[in-house]
């Protein structure tokens, strides 16, 4: 129990019930980044679980992934289900055919499309009710000090938000706010009810890279704005701590519920554009890690924590018949987006190989990477896959 939030310190901010100071504690303990890794909360709900097994059934449907992969998330769902409180009470029918889907591990692709076709049925019915509904349960069992109901709410609850996209640290801080100022549990659950929100993350330029990559960064989805031309967009805010006239700036607008988020997820939104230009051999502009972000509305600024990342230098440069490849294909309306985000994909696994703390990851990546850019039906196995076609590739471009 952190120090801040024993029984004492919460009676004297009127949280009395034995339920209430229950959940508040156990808010703030899977919450808290010195007690929990902030990217790992070790609870997965019904819905995020179905998600899970209806996009692993697409991969092996596509060829993406290999059929042993659905075994994995399937027995993991078969134990999730057993103690659903909210499949029980509000939607039982739908939890009756996830059992009957997923009693077994499909041994073939017939089966897994049958698996894949009836889950979609259930996660539509359930999917934007399904937290709503956890939400509301949290009070009754509070009421009633049903510690056990509570302690799963809230982990389900968790669980389904960072799916959303909120942050660990604003849900740990919303909760710290509504205590030292008003408490109110009902008020608190109504805030986590909220739609997501436009935030506009403006992230520095430190150096501006060669002319033919800021061409290609356009290309890519980047734009690079002025100081000045950002203050003429926002008159009404004053940005003299925040913005130089002469200093150039990338611009993010997301929408997710707090800024936390939007900082990171415009930084992910960042690098999957520069992935294109680094897999090319061109320069990228170097970046302050500590995003900017208008919060909702543009009447308020704030600086947001710093994102750490590793430079990784590229010693070669494609041709830009290479890249307008790329662009080409991207860009076609005959090529279906799972094709387009596959294609992504290898940047994304390059990159994470690039980045990568220790050589087997990076090579681990780096292969997966491969595989995924050559693959062919042609040939029986991965490892010979890699090598005919990389083989008929390079014979291609001498």
């Amino acid at each position: 129990m952190q120090g801040d939030t024993n029984d004492d310190l919460l009676e004297k901010h009127g949280i009395n019930r034995m339920g209430e100071k229950f959940f508040v504690q156990r808010w703030f303990e899977i919450l808290n980044d010195l007690t929990h890794d902030s990217y790992h909360i070790k609870h997965l709900n019904s819905v995020i679980a179905l998600k899970e097994i209806i996009e692993v059934c697409e991969g092996i449907i596509s060829g993406e992934i290999k059929l042993q992969a659905i075994e994995s998330p399937i027995k993991e769902m078969q134990q999730i289900i057993k103690s659903d409180l909210l499949l029980d009470k509000y939607f039982n029918q739908y939890k009756k055919i996830i059992q009957r889907s997923i009693c077994k591990v499909p041994n073939d692709i017939s089966n897994v499309y049958r698996i894949m076709f009836q889950l979609k049925i259930a996660f539509k019915k359930i999917e934007n009710l399904y937290l709503i509904r956890n939400i509301e349960e949290i009070e009754p069992a509070v009421e009633y000090n049903s510690l056990g109901n509570i302690d799963y709410l809230i982990g389900s609850l968790v669980s389904g938000l960072i799916s959303l996209g909120w942050s660990t640290e604003s849900l740990y801080l919303e909760l710290k706010r509504r205590i030292s100022v008003d408490w109110d549990l009902h008020r608190f659950l109504t805030i986590l009810k909220k739609k997501p929100e436009v935030y506009v993350c403006l992230y520095k330029v430190r150096k501006l890279p060669p002319n033919d990559s800021l061409d290609l960064l356009k290309r890519a989805g980047l734009n690079i704005y002025s100081g000045q031309k950002i203050k003429e967009d926002y008159p009404k805010v004053d940005l003299k701590n925040f913005i130089a006239n002469d200093s150039n700036y990338i611009k993010k607008k997301i929408e997710i519920f707090d800024y936390y988020s939007a900082s990171e997820k415009g930084w992910e939104e960042i690098k999957s554009s520069l992935d294109i230009v680094k897999f090319y051999g061109y320069k990228v502009p170097e970046l302050d890690y500590k995003p900017i972000v208008f919060l909702p509305y543009g009447e308020k600024v704030v600086a947001n924590k710093e994102i750490f990342q590793r430079k990784i230098l590229k010693n070669h440069k494609a041709t830009e018949r290479m890249y307008e490849q790329y662009f080409e294909f991207v860009n076609r309306d005959d090529v279906s987006p799972s094709a387009k985000s596959r294609v992504k994909q290898v940047f994304q696994y390059i990159r994470m190989g690039e980045e990568s703390l220790s050589i087997e990851t990076m090579f681990l990546n780096l292969w997966v990477a491969l595989e995924s850019f050559v693959r062919s039906p042609q040939f029986k196995n991965d490892i010979e896959n890699v090598m005919e076609v990389t083989a008929a590739i390079e014979s291609d471009d001498v």
